[in-house]
């Protein structure tokens, strides 16, 4: 799945390379390595169930978000 999404990303910012990115859902088994290496920011901080950090944001709008 994380090499569809990267694909995906790859097309979107290459016709529009200004674009605002923003990544969001339950990805409780996803190996968020290579989107934090795309780059786009994890910005969701605090645990969504349980102790966890289940439910994440990924942006390169991180300056806008609170």
């Amino acid at each position: 799945m994380t090499a569809h999404i990267l694909n995906c990303l790859d097309t979107i910012t290459r016709d529009h390379p200004n674009a605002g990115v923003i990544l969001l859902g339950d990805f409780n088994r996803l190996h968020d390595v290579s989107l934090l290496a795309y780059p786009l920011k994890q910005v969701v901080r605090s645990p969504t169930r349980k102790e966890a950090i289940l439910d994440k944001i990924y942006t390169n709008l991180q300056d806008r978000y609170r």
